[in-house]
């Protein structure tokens, strides 16, 4: 199976201004995405897609057949991720690369990422899911306890999914939501325009490895957590 792993990286960001060139630990946030990116063993390319010349001169600089240049009419802030990876496959088979069978998004986001993780979805896509995404167990806030007010009156917010009075928060069963970092999508899937299908894979990832950067709170976070686990490098297994 031929893989394109595309890292979106744009210049804009509204809650944290240039996030993806900002400095974590001395380095670019995006370079621990691309690490993860070049180190997968099922990614036969990776590119970093970005309107921005700073994004692109930093990943030249790491290796200048990263560098994707992305029309900006498809780095708003609207701009659904599934484009950037349409025009990186569109670009890059034109050149005659590929063709790819498949594809993977690696959020620049998310500098815990680590190479084990896209190969795992790469991997559930190369056995027949029509895509597969990182997840994460919710923690004590599982949507069993979630409630709402209609009134005064206090009511499941999920009445499908409502807990047994009594139960144990362990008893319940686990729950989860998408991380974020990573989604690997069949290629027949990506030529219908959609990251999804129907037979989507979960790639289940610890909490302490799900962050996902959109406020300095967790710049903050990715701070401590990355100066207390190893951070992905290029070849690494998954730290867990």
């Amino acid at each position: 199976m031929t893989s394109l792993v595309v890292i979106p990286a744009r210049g804009g960001s509204k809650r944290l201004p240039r996030k993806n060139v900002r400095l974590l630990l001395g380095r670019p946030l995006l370079s621990y995405a691309v690490d993860a990116a070049m180190g997968a063993r099922l990614a036969t390319r990776c590119v970093v897609s970005s309107e921005d010349p700073e994004v692109l001169a930093i990943v030249r600089a790491i290796d200048p057949r990263l560098a994707l240049a992305r029309p900006p009419e498809l780095a708003r802030d609207d701009s659904p991720s599934i484009d950037a990876v349409r025009h990186a496959v569109r670009t890059l088979e034109a050149a005659g690369e590929g063709p790819f069978d498949a594809t993977a998004i690696v959020q620049a986001t998310n500098p815990l990422v680590s190479s084990a993780d896209i190969d795992s979805c790469l991997e559930a896509v190369a056995a027949g899911a029509h895509s597969a995404v990182t997840i994460v167990p919710v923690g004590p806030v599982h949507p069993a306890k979630l409630k709402r007010l209609r009134g005064n009156w206090l009511e499941p917010y999920f009445a499908q999914a409502a807990e047994t009075e009594g139960a144990r928060g362990q008893d319940l069963a686990p729950a989860y939501v998408r991380s974020g970092s990573v989604y690997a999508t069949a290629r027949a899937v990506l030529d219908r325009n959609s990251l999804y299908g129907e037979r989507v894979a979960g790639v289940v990832v610890p909490r302490d490895r799900a962050v996902d950067i959109d406020e300095e709170v967790d710049f903050v976070l990715a701070e401590v957590l990355l100066s207390r686990l190893k951070p992905p490098r290029r070849g690494d297994s998954d730290p867990q």
